[in-house]
């Protein structure tokens, strides 16, 4: 059984128990292929949900984003209409459209998130960073710092 990353100019085998989870204001984002593992063509991430829980309606400026369910309980709003989610269905974002998901459910749910092009993870390990400084200081998440991330990695906040 493999524990550690094994990498050739070819291929790339890292074992799912060999991963690091990021902690971001109640979810996880846990890096599986990062840009720099890819040369920046893509980020995958395994990324779950708090029960009742998720990011505010957003598009991406220049990211396709494809999910894939793994448990109950996904919702995702495509323009202005909410639809549940079974688990091991694809959904497909293009870059530039409304979009948004929740977990509906009582228990932690996951999917994957693939980025196209990459650097999600390095957008969630910034927001990583600001909800550990939330947490240490007994303070709300700094929202302003949450904006500045969410312009430097091509995130529009949407109503």
């Amino acid at each position: 059984m493999m524990s550690a990353t094994l990498t050739t100019p070819m291929v790339l085998v890292r074992p799912l128990n060999a991963l690091t989870s990021l902690h971001l204001m109640g979810q996880q984002a846990i890096p599986a292929l990062t840009s720099a593992d890819t040369k920046g063509t893509l980020s995958l991430l395994l990324y779950v949900a708090a029960p009742n829980s998720g990011p505010p309606p957003h598009r991406h400026r220049e990211q396709d984003e494809t999910f894939i369910t793994i448990d109950e309980g996904f919702e995702f709003l495509a323009g202005d209409i909410w639809q549940a989610v079974p688990p091991h269905t694809v959904v497909h974002v293009p870059a530039g459209a409304r979009h948004t998901f929740r977990n509906s459910g009582t228990t932690p749910s996951r999917t994957w998130v693939f980025t196209r092009p990459g650097d999600m993870e390095l957008f969630f390990g910034a927001l990583a960073e600001v909800s550990a400084d939330a947490e240490r200081t007994g303070t709300d998440p700094d929202l302003a710092r949450i904006m500045a991330l969410y312009d430097e990695y091509g995130v529009e906040p949407m109503p």
